[in-house]
């Protein structure tokens, strides 16, 4: 019996083995590096037991899910000796997950930025220096979008991405994750007009009026946000 797979975006495809010893190969030689051979031999042997239990558990089905091929590997690798193998799969398994996530995302958030007026987009006001509607501030917003994906999906550990998407934890200008830094610090801005501070090129002796009080006040922030950042590119 001829099988068809049904694909995550519905496409109908020709059943493919390869492809399970392919992916099956992939996760063995991650765990044995320099033993190619064995581990694709390793794979063809499970690729067969998968076939065979899918036919087996599915026998009046024409077509399968990707998602059930896959558990069903998982299945067979667990049922052996090759519970690292496994893991390897699954760990595998859920990083494409994420990517695809990742791009699904990104793809709904393209789309109402460049759809959705700002007073319609709360995403669209989420900074209010920008100006969402304008050109420049629209393509400010693409980058940022795109660049706290990535964070979520790849830097952030998954509990606390969860988190974040569930509305239980706000990551403030998670955008800035991938630089090793955040944007936005607290300074005790009362102890520096008290005290005075050094921006490292030079000293600013306490304010005696609310106008300087006012300009060291943007001197401070400025320069603690240039170390900041400055910190950062040196890495």
């Amino acid at each position: 019996m001829s099988l068809s797979v049904v694909k995550r975006d519905g496409r109908v495809v020709n059943f493919d083995k390869t492809l399970i010893v392919k992916a099956i190969a992939a996760a063995a030689s991650e765990v044995n590096p320099g033993h190619d051979l064995q581990m694709v031999n390793l794979a063809r042997a499970k690729a067969d037991e998968v076939v065979d239990k899918i036919h087996r558990i599915y026998p009046d089905r024409e077509s399968v899910t990707v998602e059930e091929i896959q558990d069903i590997v998982e299945d067979k690798l667990m049922d052996g000796e090759h519970n690292d193998i496994a893991k390897a799969y699954i760990l595998y398994r859920d990083k494409r997950a994420r990517v695809r996530h990742m791009k699904s995302g990104t793809m709904n958030m393209m789309r109402e930025l460049t759809k959705t007026e700002a007073e319609d987009s709360d995403n669209k006001r989420e900074n209010g220096n920008i100006d969402g509607n304008t050109a420049m501030g629209l393509m400010l917003k693409y980058g940022s979008e795109i660049s706290k994906e990535y964070a979520f999906a790849e830097m952030v550990s998954p509990e606390f991405s969860a988190a974040h998407k569930d509305g239980w934890i706000h990551i403030h200008d998670a955008d800035f994750i991938n630089m090793g830094t955040l944007t936005c610090c607290q300074l005790p801005i009362h102890r520096k007009f008290k005290e005075g501070f050094s921006t490292g090129h030079g000293y600013l002796r306490p304010p005696k009026s609310i106008r300087a009080a006012s300009a060291q006040a943007c001197i401070a922030i400025q320069a603690n946000q240039n170390d900041q950042h400055m910190e950062t590119m040196c890495r």
